[in-house]
């Protein structure tokens, strides 16, 4: 008796699985939400026998759900997307792209093809490069950081800030900018003198002190 093979089309916050019958209609399907359950719920809906597991682009969105399948010792294979796209379309149901037939793809495109991927644990070589990768992203995010901190220092700070800027070095060097020096001494004096710093720098006109005259009303037309 060939084995059941069930199809699973994986998203970020679901999974949908199915089973076809003899004809290729959907027998049985089931709808599990992405979670700590995902696999005990599967487990419990799938036929009993000898059974395989399809699930499209087990490399992508079905990774976490296809190395859980393994480590319960089930059979595991990947299904491109590519391949299950060119099955919806041939069986005549390219209009209706909804979760149970993209599932329903997936297990003709792996029925017709016994070249698929056979999926394996994952060893510790692709989990050093899972943190590799998380390395590289926070090292390309902190020079892309101080990259802009650079250019924001070199507009006001002559000949800009040196190499390897931290943030405190580029504390100290904006506090040392002849700008900030400026808005330090402007700031004991008078209040008038003080917003029109304010109004220099922001580019807003200055607010009326007590100091400041206010501007008479134009007198009503009568």
């Amino acid at each position: 008796m060939p084995a059941t093979i069930i199809g699973v089309d994986p998203h970020k916050r679901s999974h949908t699985a199915v089973v076809l019958d003899e004809g290729e209609r959907i027998a049985s399907q089931l709808r599990v939400n992405a979670g700590p359950e995902q696999v005990d719920e599967l487990l419990g809906w799938a036929p009993g026998g000898e059974r395989v597991w399809a699930i499209e682009n087990a490399n992508g969105l079905g990774r976490l759900l296809a190395q859980q399948l393994l480590s319960r010792v089930e059979v595991v294979t990947d299904v491109p997307a590519t391949l299950s796209c060119r099955a919806r379309k041939l069986s005549g149901h390219s209009g209706r792209k909804t979760d149970d037939y993209d599932a329903r793809s997936v297990v003709i495109a792996a029925a017709r093809n016994n070249r698929l991927r056979r999926v394996s644990m994952d060893n510790n070589t692709v989990v050093l490069g899972l943190l590799l990768d998380r390395r590289w992203h926070l090292v390309s995010q902190r020079q892309r950081a101080a990259c802009q901190l650079h250019a924001l220092l070199a507009e006001l700070v002559p000949a800009g800030a040196a190499t390897h800027l931290t943030s405190k070095k580029a504390t100290r060097c904006r506090a040392a900018s002849p700008l900030a020096m400026s808005w330090n001494s402007n700031a004991s004096s008078s209040p008038a003198s003080c917003s029109t710093t304010c109004a220099g720098l922001t580019g807003a006109s200055p607010a009326p002190s007590s100091d400041c005259p206010r501007p008479s009303r134009p007198m009503a037309r009568r």
